[in-house]
């Protein structure tokens, strides 16, 4: 099975700072409803280690936004545990996201300040310690999504769909629709974010939503349609309930790993009955929301494409 390391696409320094500033949701959202057994088996296995780097991380900030200075040993001594036994994965879950809700400041109050470490080649400062945490999360939350999918816990495998419509756009919304596009880890060709503001990340990198719930919505008298609230690709056959960040989508040749629930904007207000853009808040009303994607292979898309869930895990045991 190919397993990528994410981070294609070109991460800014804004991109960066949001996406710690996000971690808290999107660790929170690959985990949602996690088989117990698992939980407390490989995926708190996995949290430990990503609790353990974003504490090293923020503890080394701390340093460097207090003058700097040289300390003993490597990064990997930074790395210990702090409690004797591990506690369970809700616990590391909600310590992990403390310590990330600091990070942003504390990169802010770091500056260029740096702090040495003897066993390490390279002084770290707030840019590099912040780049660290991202790797770090990103890696880590894609391992868990895999985690989950491998043990069968999420949406079966080989549950097919088809690519209903293909939307782009120079800047801001609606996007419009096109019959073919390349996808690569910048995101869908022909289409770009009118900001960088809250869009663009490499995580953020393809934006999807249901052809099935739009009709959903637009049965209730909201006035959306394809496109119309931003999406790049609108899948339809799929149960978009249990769908959810972590999950693998192969649409034709590309395959995407879904990231976290979008968060619906004002922009999208005049769409709804009440103008208020909370009918498409994943918090609110669960299964309604679009959802970010980043690019594990590139390639062309066109309309009418199947769309596979976990396309390249092992099906041998699924109903034929």
């Amino acid at each position: 099975m190919t397993d990528l390391r994410p981070g294609s696409g070109t991460w800014t320094p804004r991109d960066r700072i949001r996406t710690v500033a996000n971690l808290a949701r999107r660790l929170r959202q690959v985990l949602d409803s996690v088989d117990e057994a698992l939980a407390e088996g490989s995926v708190r296995d996995e949290l430990d280690d990503l609790d353990r780097r974003v504490r090293a991380a923020a503890r080394l900030l701390l340093v460097a936004g207090s003058g700097g200075g040289m300390l003993d040993g490597t990064l990997a001594d930074q790395l210990g545990p702090l409690d004797d036994e591990s506690p369970d994965a809700s616990t590391l879950a909600a310590r992990i996201a403390g310590f990330a809700d600091r990070i942003p400041t504390l990169v802010d109050q770091a500056g260029d300040t740096s702090v040495t470490l003897v066993g390490e080649p390279e002084p770290f400062d707030g840019a590099a310690l912040l780049a660290y945490v991202v790797e770090a999360g990103e890696w880590s939350l894609h391992r868990l999504g895999r985690l989950r999918a491998e043990a069968g816990d999420g949406p079966p495998p080989g549950l097919v769909g088809r690519l209903d419509g293909i939307h782009v756009s120079e800047g801001g919304i609606p996007k419009l629709p096109v019959s073919a596009a390349g996808i690569d880890g910048s995101g869908v060709a022909g289409d770009r974010q009118a900001t960088r503001m809250h869009h663009g990340c490499p995580w953020q990198a393809v934006s999807l939503w249901s052809a099935d719930i739009i009709d959903e919505l637009a049965a209730e008298g909201h006035l959306i349609g394809p496109g119309a609230a931003g999406e790049n690709l609108t899948l339809r056959g799929l149960v978009w309930r249990t769908l959810r960040p972590g999950v693998r989508l192969g649409v034709g040749p590309v395959v995407l790993e879904l990231t976290a629930w979008a968060e619906p904007c004002q922009q999208v207000a005049d769409l709804f009955v009440d103008a208020r853009s909370w009918w498409i808040d994943h918090d609110l009303y669960p299964g309604r929301a679009r959802v970010y994607a980043r690019v594990v292979r590139s390639g062309p898309v066109g309309v009418g494409d199947e769309v596979v869930i976990e396309p390249e895990l092992d099906l041998v045991d699924q109903p034929s």
